[in-house]
């Protein structure tokens, strides 16, 4: 696999981005990430950490992604110089050329649009990092080292910026050949350096534009989209990333921002379809990179499950009849992929695509569409299943929503959508969703 060459990269694609008006006035990510954070240099001794050879202005970068990474890690309580797995991947990206380069891409251009800056310096690392993964390759008496693919994995998953959806893509195409180098989602293990990467890749806060929506241009707003789903459709064809798909499908809450947004309707319907697209694109390619053997299938089906959610509401509001029906179908032939042959396991599964449904439209209403919606969409979804009664649709769905305490404003609508839960006859044990 051969990357495109460093010259194929126009300096024009990212200038012509207007990141300078409005972003401008967006807050940082993180104030406290701006600078060198010496607690991490602290804790490498000199052979681990070659400090030397990086500029400032690099080992910011260095300090900015370690923080970044270490806010994933959060759940283990422990800052990011005591996590021994941030520590191993620090000590071992330092001392990489090709590793370290490629996060000095992502680094400068994350950095470069928390401080709405134009990020120049992004296409100078990235020009650098494309050439020293292409001169490895290209020596061809060593065998591809885990530091290299690691950096592929990285560098396929950095932002389009200025580039068509054709080219975001070609992206998405990259991590698959990625998959196949590695020999398959099936060898990739829980000690995959791929995998550790992926799972690592730092993503912009939703909410530095979403607080910002009602002063974003279209032409922001369609920026934001396009960071989001290009790193979305990256993890996607990764696989294996449920909870950051899944937060950041529901927190990317595009639909309402644009309704906040100030733009026309025409150019509002165009980003959503825009939007749809391409999550369409992630569902096949989960369904094609998915094999009947591969372990992880509760993730795999959470992912679909999301995906499928929101593709249908958001098709159901754009007044594509035929395209929800598409959306059930594919639905129904990953159910055939995984080898869910029992009727009842087959439910379980294909059920979540139903508590999806409820949850993105949710989100995408927020409050506003009525209750009525949700109640014809999950009736023409479950005409589709032909053997669950309505009756029991409802005891599932209702039982999900108590089992998992969410906010009363889900009950509410849910509530408000079926003319009382109270009447409902509730399970004693509460089937347990894999959402």
């Amino acid at each position: 696999m051969r990357l495109p060459a460093q010259g194929d990269i126009q300096k024009d694609d990212v200038e012509n981005l207007d990141l300078t008006s409005q972003s401008a006035k967006i807050r940082h990510i993180n104030p406290k990430i701006d600078v060198w954070n010496p607690k991490i240099e602290s804790s490498f001794t000199r052979t681990e950490a070659p400090w030397i050879a990086y500029s400032h202005y690099e080992r910011t970068l260095m300090s900015f992604y370690g923080n970044v990474l270490a806010d994933i890690y959060v759940a283990f309580g422990k800052v990011p110089h005591e996590n021994p797995m941030v520590k191993g991947w620090l000590s071992t990206m330092v001392r990489d050329e090709v590793l370290a380069t490629t996060v000095f891409t992502i680094s400068s251009l994350y950095l470069a649009i928390s401080r709405g800056e134009v990020p120049t310096a992004y296409l100078r690392y990235k020009g650098k990092a494309i050439h020293a993964i292409n001169t490895r390759f290209s020596d061809t008496s060593t065998a591809v080292s885990n530091e290299v693919l690691a950096a592929i994995a990285l560098l396929v998953m950095v932002p389009a910026l200025g580039e068509s959806v054709e080219e975001i893509q070609i992206h998405l195409h990259g991590m698959l050949q990625l998959l196949r180098l590695c020999g398959g989602l099936e060898s990739m293990g829980d000690s995959s350096w791929v995998r550790v990467v992926v799972r690592c890749q730092p993503s912009i806060p939703v909410d530095i534009f979403v607080a910002h929506s009602n002063a974003l241009s279209a032409k922001e707003i369609e920026l934001h989209d396009r960071l989001s789903n290009a790193r979305l459709e990256s993890l996607a064809a990764a696989h294996g990333f449920s909870k950051q798909v899944t937060h950041a499908l529901v927190d990317l809450k595009l639909l309402s921002t644009l309704r906040r947004a100030n733009i026309s309707a025409d150019e509002a319907q165009n980003l959503m379809i825009s939007y749809t697209e391409r999550l369409a694109v992630v569902m096949r390619t989960l369904s094609i990179a998915t094999g009947s053997g591969f372990e992880s299938k509760n993730s795999y089906v959470e992912d679909a499950c999301c995906l499928a959610g929101t593709l249908f509401c958001t098709y159901h509001l754009l007044g594509y009849p035929s395209r929800m029906a598409v959306v059930v179908q594919n639905g129904l032939r990953l159910q055939q992929k995984l080898g869910l042959t029992d009727p009842d396991e087959e439910w379980d599964q294909f059920g979540d695509i139903l508590l999806s449904v409820l949850f993105a439209g949710a989100y995408a209403s927020a409050g506003q569409l009525e209750g009525k919606w949700y109640l014809s969409s999950l009736k023409m979804v479950s005409e589709k299943l032909g053997g669950k009664s309505w009756a029991e649709i409802k005891t599932m769905i209702s039982s999900f929503l108590y089992a998992q305490e969410l906010e009363s404003e889900y009950l509410r609508i849910w509530n408000d959508a079926c003319g009382g839960i109270g009447s409902w006859p509730l399970p004693k044990m509460v089937r347990r969703s894999c959402i």
